[in-house]
């Protein structure tokens, strides 16, 4: 995916401390949901980074596993906190400590331990691998960035379909991008039986959701005081280098 025109325009402004307290702080059931939606949402740049530095599928798909279970046994996730900055700087730090320490036979899981295995599908990640060219820093902050806006998208998808407009969603998702094709906002308001010049504007406003959406997962992994506006020059510089 693309980045939004609002990023290569410049005009983006600058994620998820909320479930890293959770880890900390809440009981079984609520710490195990915040664990999967932490992992979900960073296994794939964590294995772009292991990929990167020169592991061969297998052996990353372990060393990500190994990453998130040796965070959970130690409480890692217990050293991170909002006063200490960006959660993707802990996390890239935390890993780079792990790789130098795992050797290839502590990565796998342990059967039957009390973490359950993390799901990588390789076929898949080797897929979206393609999109992280580059050093495995540089591919770690691709593929974080890349998170952040699918995420940022899955709400905003969540937002038309509970309105009962998951139509309107899909014709004006297109819309969202800076390349699109000439012709595609006849389409999109022909699909939706109303006028070029309406269609235009709910394109608007769903950039400007689209926007606000994106904005709110960026903040929610900056710490307090933390400058919003240089994190969004960072993600447009990991974009431009691309």
């Amino acid at each position: 995916m693309d980045p939004p025109h609002f990023i290569r325009d410049g005009a983006f402004p600058p994620t998820r401390w909320s479930l890293v307290v959770d880890l900390a702080d809440a009981d079984d059931g609520r710490r195990g949901d915040a664990l999967a939606a932490l992992c979900e949402t960073y296994w794939f740049p964590a294995y772009a980074f292991v990929r990167r530095s020169g592991k061969p599928p297998e052996d990353a798909a372990d060393l990500t596993q190994g990453f998130f279970a040796d965070l959970l046994a130690r409480d890692g996730f217990a050293q991170a906190t909002p006063d200490r900055g960006r959660l993707r700087s802990f996390l890239l730090t935390a890993l780079k400590r792990s790789l130098a320490k795992q050797h290839r036979h502590q990565t796998a899981l342990k059967r039957g331990g009390p973490t359950p295995p993390l799901p990588i599908d390789t076929a898949e990640a080797e897929a979206r691998l393609i999109e992280t060219a580059g050093t495995p820093d540089l591919a770690f902050e691709r593929a974080w960035a890349r998170a952040l806006f699918a995420r940022a998208m899955g709400r905003l998808e969540a937002h038309f379909v509970a309105k009962g407009k998951p139509a309107t969603f899909a014709a004006l998702k297109p819309m969202l991008s800076g390349d699109r094709e000439p012709g595609a906002m006849a389409r999109a308001a022909d699909a939706l039986g109303i006028s070029e010049n309406a269609a235009g504007v709910a394109a608007h406003r769903m950039r400007k959701r689209f926007r606000d959406l994106v904005e709110s997962e960026i903040r929610d992994t900056l710490a307090d005081g933390e400058h919003f506006d240089d994190e969004l020059r960072h993600l447009f510089a990991i974009f431009q280098s691309g």
